[in-house]
């Protein structure tokens, strides 16, 4: 199948093995490398783009400066690892809330295995490997202009009319006295109403924050 979870992940892995040897390239250019349409490329940017794998920006692809490969590679498994293990927790035609954590990306593409549901306020879910049966329920809201997700009030109203049988979160940190935490205020109030209002809450550590951490979940 050509658009299977093995040939997607394939694919973007080509994807950032190229930007990292070359430092850029054109969305032109890895289109006719990887023999694939432009609209494909652009897709796999966009999801690649929101987990800060690469630049992408005005037709040009970058590699991310500032860490060195080893590390980047270290991480980049550790983070696909922790996506591979999530679909073991999760049954099939689950309804699950997921918050915009790039880290989630990567578990949505990790369940087109299986039938579930996804509601989320991160519009690049659209590009996920899925499911035939899966549907993607984008929240609506404000967009955030750093990050391009969904917050504000919309957003807020959305998820608490929804109830979901599993919140899958990823978060900046862990805080003794707030538990799970959030780098941003609107997020963290987002998280909160998805555990809320979601039967089983499946947490996905993502980094440690050294930036003011906002309360998502008062007890982990």
């Amino acid at each position: 199948m050509k658009n299977s979870l093995a040939n997607v992940q394939a694919r973007r892995a080509d994807i950032e093995r190229l930007v990292d040897r070359h430092g850029i390239a054109t969305v032109k250019g890895l289109a006719l490398r990887l023999k694939v349409s432009e609209i494909t490329i652009r897709r796999d940017l966009k999801i690649l783009h929101a987990m800060g794998r690469v630049k992408w920006h005005n037709g040009l692809v970058e590699a991310i400066a500032g860490q060195g490969e080893g590390e980047q590679r270290t991480l980049a498994v550790i983070a696909q690892r922790i996506a591979a293990a999530v679909p073991n927790y999760i049954a099939q035609y689950s309804t699950l809330f997921m918050n915009a954590n790039s880290l989630c990306l990567q578990v949505i593409n990790e369940l087109a295995k299986i039938p579930v549901t996804v509601i989320t306020n991160n519009p690049c879910a659209t590009a996920c490997a899925r499911h035939e049966g899966t549907k993607i329920m984008i929240t609506g809201g404000r967009v955030s202009t750093k990050k391009s997700v969904l917050a504000g009030s919309v957003t807020l109203n959305f998820l608490s009319s929804r109830i979901a049988d599993v919140t899958v979160i990823g978060c900046d940190g862990i805080s003794v006295d707030g538990g799970l935490t959030s780098s941003n205020a609107e997020a963290a109030a987002i998280d909160s109403m998805m555990v809320t209002k979601a039967k089983k809450m499946c947490h996905l550590p993502s980094r440690l924050s050294k930036n003011r951490c906002y309360p998502a979940v008062s007890h982990c």
